[in-house]
């Protein structure tokens, strides 16, 4: 029975239908701006943590990437007495062989 009513008729209804609707649609009050309602408030915190959240995320990603910069400059103590070692057995054992 739908198929049987014209295009834009259909598209007229429904633009009334909407129009007639639309006063009940209220925005809420955080849309209109209202300082001090609770939704507002609500909204304004649920913001803040996620900045914090994203802040906090993104400081610990680049506090990790300094840390492997420092560690890539200053390598440990002990890697270059191990290196000595292995070059020492090494040494020791070409006499050995000889």
């Amino acid at each position: 029975m739908l198929h049987k009513i014209p295009y834009s008729i259909r598209f007229i209804a429904l633009l009334v239908a909407a129009l007639l609707v639309a006063p009940s649609a209220d925005a809420c009050s955080v849309c209109f701006g209202k300082t001090g309602a609770p939704m507002t408030e609500a909204a304004n915190g649920a913001i803040v943590f996620m900045l914090a959240l994203l802040m906090g995320v993104l400081g610990s990603f680049i506090g990790f990437f300094v840390y492997l910069a420092r560690k890539a400059r200053n390598p440990l103590a002990d890697h270059e007495i191990l290196g000595q070692m292995i070059a020492a057995d090494e040494q020791r054992e070409l006499n050995h062989l000889r």
